[in-house]
């Protein structure tokens, strides 16, 4: 039977208002209410209580107090609760670099991993379904990440870059600012590092909102506490949302909202793992955008005669020996203070943002420095043009938009005997060594 605070002797009439239903509703240390949804710690970290239960313990209570129960007494019970039981906590920021594991907290001092208890002051709503066992091995998970790179330059830095994401894809620190891509054509691997991932941070813990919904609010309220957003096969005509991008990878606060809810602020965890035949588009052209995305390519491709039918289940039955591997990429990246980089993943990031900027790629390809030339602006526009049409690209740059990008890129302009004119630069003649034309 439900106790009411403050409760007078027996005999004595008790004045019920719906204060007093909602201290019962939300009573103790372990339920509270933040971001538009209630809470309560269970199992070491904090749940999301489903409103369908929060209404049926409501109306439980109503009636153990012998109230009557109507529409009107429960919204204004669950009213009152959300200001009651409200904590201005920030989920998932204590211990941003822990991995959480069922059996306890993995925290990295001292060179070494340590395990201890889950606390409900940490305020984590993370905890992953992978079992840490310090002896435990992956030899079949090893085999797959020395084939799947073989023959690269930099295999072995490929595979470290992508041990070294995964780990930090179990933990919620942004902190490093880095997103990952997966490029290649099917049967290469791809799927079999990302069914892999995901079962290690299980169901709860991922989501998949694509690019192109990434704006919006609605959708964003997905990202909420989870551990990775795995992006699959962007179209080939869909850019980049690259503000929403940056912030999601810095871990800057966003404004979600969810269906008939205020709307609410949270700072996103997830890591980005983008898959695809193709490098994405994008208007950002600055350092910001592509410094922060690792590019693994994924050049091999499995024969689906040759290919292990069953490796999807040995790597699962290998979580806890892949988590040891993880672990310990992880512990390099925080005693060094930065990701590896592989060197193929620089060259791919400048080819994509030379592919993104179309006048980055017209001075590339059709433009020649000269320090003595002065080009007339409405000749280089026209060439512009040209190029921009045998090269197939269909949304060019008005006049305007091609000035401001040339001048982003260094190239000065101003009026040389009455005509606006561009300084330093000239269409590329056929005589030119490498010439477009």
């Amino acid at each position: 039977m439900a106790v009411l605070p403050g409760a007078k002797p027996a005999g004595e009439k008790l004045e019920l208002d719906h204060g007093h239903l909602a201290a019962l509703l939300t009573a103790g240390p372990d339920i509270l209410y933040n971001g538009g949804c209630f809470f309560e710690f269970q199992d070491g970290i904090w749940k999301e209580i489903p409103e369908e239960i929060m209404l049926q313990k409501a109306e439980r209570i109503t009636r153990e107090v012998g109230m009557a129960v109507t529409a009107s007494r429960i919204a204004g019970m669950l009213k009152l609760a959300t200001g009651q039981a409200y904590r201005p906590v920030q989920w998932n920021q204590s211990g941003r670099r822990d991995v959480c594991v069922s059996n306890g907290i993995l925290q990295h001092h001292g060179g070494e991993w340590h395990l201890r208890d889950y606390q409900r002051e940490d305020y984590r709503r993370i905890r992953l379904p992978i079992t840490y066992k310090p002896d435990a091995t992956a030899p079949r998970f090893e085999q797959f990440l020395s084939e799947v790179f073989a023959g690269a330059s930099d295999a072995s830095d490929r595979a470290l870059a992508l041990l070294e994401y995964m780990g930090l894809s179990l933990t919620t620190t942004t902190e490093y600012e880095r997103a990952l891509m997966l490029i290649g054509s099917g049967g290469n691997g791809k799927s079999k590092v990302l069914n892999l991932l995901q079962s290690m941070v299980g169901e709860d813990y991922r989501v998949a909102v694509e690019l192109s919904q990434l704006n919006n609010r609605f959708q964003q309220s997905h990202l909420d506490g989870k551990l990775i957003n795995v992006i699959s096969e962007t179209s080939t005509d869909g850019e980049m949302p690259d503000s929403t991008v940056k912030k999601i990878i810095s871990g800057e606060t966003l404004t979600a909202e969810r269906k008939f809810k205020d709307a609410f602020d949270f700072r996103p965890v997830c890591k980005l793992w983008i898959t695809t035949n193709h490098l994405p588009s994008t208007r950002d052209f600055s350092d910001g955008l592509f410094r922060r995305f690792t590019i693994l390519q994924f050049q091999n491709r499995f024969a689906p005669e040759v290919a292990d039918t069953r490796l999807d289940a040995k790597l699962r039955a290998e979580t806890s020996g892949v988590l040891n591997l993880l672990l310990e990429s992880l512990a390099g990246v925080y005693e060094r203070g930065r990701v590896t980089i592989p060197p193929s993943s620089t060259e791919a990031a400048k080819s994509w943002r030379v592919s993104s900027d179309q006048v980055l790629q017209f001075l590339d390809e059709a433009v020649t420095h000269d320090p003595q030339a002065i080009t007339p602006s409405n000749d280089m526009y026209l060439t512009y043009q040209t190029w921009a049409d045998s090269a197939g690209i269909y949304r060019k740059l008005n006049r305007k938009n091609f000035t401001l990008r040339l001048g982003a890129h260094g190239i000065e302009n101003g009026k040389h005997m009455g005509t606006r004119s561009f300084y330093g630069i000239r269409p590329r003649l056929a005589s030119d060594l490498g010439g477009w034309l």
